[in-house]
């Protein structure tokens, strides 16, 4: 009977040995699957995370495509109006120069919404204000050189400095594409 009894004693503790290694094998893999979950969760949150960022760059890259499109043209336009090309009248090339800088112009308003509404804080500040300082500039340029034109018979020349606003335009041409590809160079980095 000793040997029944130890018998059974032996297959209970092997039972219960078993069972409870079972429930431990069971609850470690429970709680391994709720830590694997947990970490799914918080890759998905950095890949969405990292798809957000990459899709607002990729539409701030579009509108700085429209507004850097827009200053290189005011760039060709100043350039150009220092010439008159072969077989071309005065009036034939600023009609030619209108239309196309008109034509680059025309986006630049929804793109500088876009802007102030995309991700507005200070480097899109230093853009929209680059740009516009370009702009005026250029406006200013165009308006001098008019008036020294229309005076240019008289021997008086009202803006003898009209060289330095061609010279700014220049300027902040390049500043406007530094601003821009240090702030996309910003998103890349994060990304």
């Amino acid at each position: 009977m000793a040997d029944l009894g130890s018998i059974l004693l032996g297959g209970v503790l092997t039972i219960a040995g078993g069972a409870g290694t079972a429930w431990l094998t069971s609850y470690l893999q429970a709680k391994r699957m709720a830590q694997d979950h947990a970490h799914q969760k918080e890759m998905a949150a950095i890949n969405h995370s990292f798809e957000l960022s990459d899709q607002r760059r990729q539409r701030l890259q579009s509108t700085y495509e429209i507004v850097l499109n827009a200053a290189l043209e005011i760039q060709s336009v100043l350039r150009q109006m220092q010439v008159i090309m072969e077989n071309e009248t005065e009036e034939a090339r600023n009609k030619r120069l209108d239309a196309s800088l008109a034509q680059a112009l025309i986006p630049v308003n929804d793109a500088m919404v876009k802007l102030t509404l995309e991700d507005f804080d200070e480097s899109q500040a230093v853009i929209r204000d680059i740009y516009e300082k370009l702009s005026s500039t250029f406006f200013s340029y165009t308006r001098k050189l008019r008036t020294n034109l229309e005076n240019a018979g008289t021997g008086y020349s009202p803006f003898p400095d009209i060289n330095k606003d061609r010279e700014r335009v220049e300027e902040l041409v390049k500043s406007l594409t530094s601003a821009m590809q240090e702030r996309l160079a910003q998103y890349n980095g994060q990304a």
